[in-house]
């Protein structure tokens, strides 16, 4: 004699929790999932991941729970209106999770840097960045000079900033330290870092020195990119263990960065709405 909104309803108020996540076939009580779910996202994050969306899987859907699937637009508009999260696949459910799940403050603003070791990766995250609408941190001139007394002359110390294949683990601390040290959290909320595994990459003493760096900076959020299978199992080990987030392709980083800061705007919307 429950459905999942009632769920909802319990366990956004529990204290042991720190975000919801659903898979959803279908919504029978449009105005009590509205009302529900609008209440709980403003608690914490509500990820959902709704199936049903092509004409064969509203056939699966209804024939695996007699429920009507529904139209997805319809249910896009509505995770939008009530805050939801929605996810397009499981693997970005589990992606969108684990983020949530690490953040402990939400970012000052939705400017980003992006620091790498290779010009190829560095590249296809500023396309995503553009894609996904996220914005560039603009640096000052205090900090693209204390980038260049840190980094080689081949290096682009421009917006993303790219410290070439040859960058040693200190390097990438040198060039996070330039950018948040000059660069207030409003102007740059944090940044993603790409990490390639060249003949002086050391990438175990690179996460080290991102943990190092995270430590150091609470106020800033940092997602980090491991490209390489496998290989990069342990510093993407190291990271998550010290509450970062890691993934292996630069994409799914920022599209989970860009459920974030529509998760950020909503809140923001919702604290000022409250205020008038």
């Amino acid at each position: 004699d429950v459905d999942e909104v009632d769920f909802v309803e319990e366990i956004a108020d529990d204290p042991e929790t720190a975000i919801l996540i659903l898979y959803l076939e279908s919504v029978t009580n449009g105005d009590k999932f509205f009302k529900v779910v609008s209440q709980a996202t403003r608690k914490k994050p509500v990820v959902i991941l709704k199936s049903g969306i092509s004409p064969a899987g509203k056939a699966a859907a209804s024939s695996h729970t007699g429920a009507l699937a529904g139209d997805d637009i319809a249910f896009d508009l509505a995770f939008e209106r009530c805050g939801v999260i929605r996810a397009r696949t499981m693997k970005e459910l589990f992606d969108l999770s684990n983020l949530f799940d690490k953040i402990e403050i939400m970012p000052k603003s939705d400017r980003f840097a992006i620091l790498t070791n290779a010009g190829g990766p560095g590249i296809i995250a500023t396309d995503a960045f553009e894609k996904c609408g996220l914005h560039f941190a603009k640096f000052n001139e205090a900090t693209i000079n204390r980038l260049h007394e840190h980094l080689p002359p081949e290096a682009s110390v421009r917006n993303p900033v790219d410290i070439v294949g040859d960058a040693r683990p200190e390097r990438f601390r040198q060039a996070l330290q330039a950018i948040f040290d000059e660069m207030p959290p409003e102007e740059c909320a944090g940044a993603v870092v790409l990490v390639t595994p060249q003949s002086t990459t050391d990438p175990t003493a690179v996460a080290e020195v991102l943990a190092s760096v995270h430590k150091s900076y609470p106020d800033r959020l940092m997602l980090t990119t491991f490209i390489g299978g496998e290989t990069m199992a342990e510093p993407r080990k190291i990271v998550e263990t010290n509450g970062i987030t890691s993934y292996q392709f630069p994409e799914p980083a920022i599209e989970s960065l860009k459920s974030l800061i529509k998760y950020r705007n909503y809140l923001q919307q919702c604290e000022e709405n409250d205020d008038l």
